[in-house]
This record gives structure tokens, C-alpha cells and sequence, in this order.
């Protein structure tokens, strides 16, 4: 079955991308419900959870099909294989100063949400909101900064991505692309509801957000390991904290109170140490990649 997963580049897919596959079922039948949800095959047709839910995946599969019309496509893979080479690239000045714009982002992301979050949520909860108009704008623009701020993230790493594996490169940017739009749709229903609605929608819209880019992250993880681009236990120690996170988002968004909480600080810690060494350190001057074959 590698040979027609992940752009045709594993005969065999390696155990690191089997298991990053098999996370993606619960979340993927998560989408059906919601999808038949909104087709009214099951209860909760209109309510607002389901009509973002179903938008923010609409735009999500958009995504894929254009990811994969650039992809190679996957009756390719043996001519792929016989036409592409492992090698060892040094990056290019123009990586290095993705990499520290990558890791600026990463550490400007962690704390715009943070800040923003707790600013508007907080007046959003309350019974009388006019009084804080300007600080409430504050923190949702803060909160959209952070939208921008990821999408960012997935333009700056797909190419840095690209050479090691086209397929993970493109699933990452969608991810971020993912998160960005569901953490928007959380500030617009700050914007939009009142009090307690206001704070459960937003609520909803960043563990799903939070779903999707802890499972996408796996595959990214994976591929900084066998890549080489960051020391490796940076890259276990990503995959780790993801796979804890989206299952902390998973269980709050079945009720499981302070689950999320809980789960979000190994990957968090993680961000905030891998934004670091980005910043001082880059990523590694030499790193595998699949690259044309000289002779071909």
C-alpha cells in the first residue's frame, strides 16, 4: 500500500507513518458525523457547531484536491522510485532565515492566543460587554493575529518541507491552513453570540482546530525525524506531545473537562522550545531528501 500513500515514496510505509495514519480515523469519522449531520441524515442539522464545522471542512477538502493535483500522481510511484535518490542537502540561506521567521512565528502564536483568548473570552462571558468594546476588540484581533500567524507557519515550511516528502509538506500546510480558519470561526462567534453560546461555540471551533493540528503535526513530526532537520528528540518529543493533544482536544470535545488542559502542555512546551531553536540554531546543515536522480 506505500506505493500509493504519501506520493508513491515508501514500497512499504515505515511503522512512524503507519501509525500517524491509524490517528487519522477517529478524526475523519469525526468529519462523516458532522458532514451527515449537516446533510440532516442525523440530529443537529442547524445548529451553529455543525454549520462552522461543516464550512471549516469544506474548505479543508478544497485544500486537499488541490494539493493533490501538484502531487505526482500515485500509479507514478515506481517510476518515482527509480528516477529519485536519497541525498544530503546543506540548506540554503534563504531556509535560514525561513527557519527563524518560522520559529519568530511559533513563539508570536503561542503567546497572541494566549493573551487574546483570555482577554476576550473574558469579556464575552460577561452579561454587559459595551462598557469593554476596545479591549474586547483588542483581544479578538490579537486572537486572528494568531490565525494569520499559523497559516504562516505552513507557507514558510512548505517549501522547506518539499524536497523530503511532497504529500506531508502539502498535508501541513492544509493543517495550519485548517487551524486558522477554525480558530477565526471561534472569534467570529465571540463577535456574533452572547455570554454563555458565545463561549461554548469558541469553545468547540478551537478543539476542533486543536484536533486537526495535533493529528496533521504527526506526520510533520514524523518527518523531521527521518529528515534530520532538528535533532531528533525534538522530533519525538513533538509527535509525543501532538498525539497527547489531539487526544486531550478529542476527549473535551466529549465532555472530558480539563482533559485538553492537561494534554496541551508537553506540545505546548514543545513549540516554545522548538520556536527557540529555530531561532538560534536553524535547522540542521545537512538533512536527507528525495531528489532527482542525476542520470535520469
Amino acid at each position: 500500500m506505500g506505493s500509493v500513500r504519501l506520493g508513491g515514496q515508501h514500497t512499504t510505509l515505515p511503522s512512524r507513518l503507519r501509525i500517524a495514519s491509524a490517528a487519522t480515523i477517529p478524526l475523519y469519522a469525526g468529519f462523516a458525523l458532522i458532514l451527515l449531520s449537516r446533510a440532516g441524515l442525523i440530529p443537529g442539522t442547524n445548529t451553529f457547531f455543525v454549520v462552522v464545522a461543516a464550512w471549516v471542512l469544506f474548505a479543508y477538502f478544497a485544500l486537499g484536491v488541490f494539493g493533490n493535483l501538484t502531487l505526482t500522481p500515485t500509479h507514478q510511484g515506481a517510476f518515482m522510485s527509480s528516477a529519485t535518490w536519497t541525498g544530503v542537502i546543506p540548506p540554503a540561506p534563504s531556509t535560514r532565515r525561513s527557519a527563524r521567521i518560522v520559529g519568530v512565528l511559533f513563539l508570536a502564536a503561542f503567546f497572541a492566543y494566549g493573551l487574546g483568548t483570555s482577554i476576550a473570552t473574558g469579556i464575552a462571558g460577561s452579561a454587559d460587554r459595551s462598557a469593554s468594546t476596545t479591549l474586547f476588540i483588542t483581544g479578538a484581533t490579537l486572537m486572528l493575529l494568531n490565525s494569520a500567524m499559523v497559516i504562516g507557519i505552513g507557507i514558510l515550511m512548505f517549501p522547506i518541507l518539499r524536497p523530503h516528502d511532497k504529500a506531508i509538506a502539502v498535508g501541513y500546510l492544509g493543517t495550519r491552513i485548517f487551524e486558522g480558519l477554525g480558530l477565526a470561526a471561534g472569534v467570529v462567534s465571540l463577535a456574533v453570540l452572547t455570554e454563555s453560546a458565545a463561549i461554548h461555540a469558541n469553545f468547540l471551533a478551537y478543539n476542533i482546530a486543536m484536533t486537526g493540528l495535533g493529528i496533521g503535526s504527526l506526520f510533520f513530526c514524523a518527518l523531521l525525524y527521518s529528515s534530520g532537520l532538528v535533532p531528533r528528540f525534538l522530533a519525538i518529543w513533538g509527535f509525543a506531545g501532538y498525539a497527547l493533544f489531539a487526544a486531550g482536544s478529542v476527549l473535551e470535545l466529549f465532555g472530558v473537562a480539563g482533559a485538553g488542559l492537561i494534554a496541551a502542555i508537553p506540545s505546548g512546551l514543545f513549540e516554545v522550545t522548538f520556536g527557540i531553536w529555530l531561532i538560534a540554531r536553524g535547522f540542521r546543515s545537512l538533512a536527507t531528501a528525495v531528489l532527482p536522480h542525476p542520470n535520469a
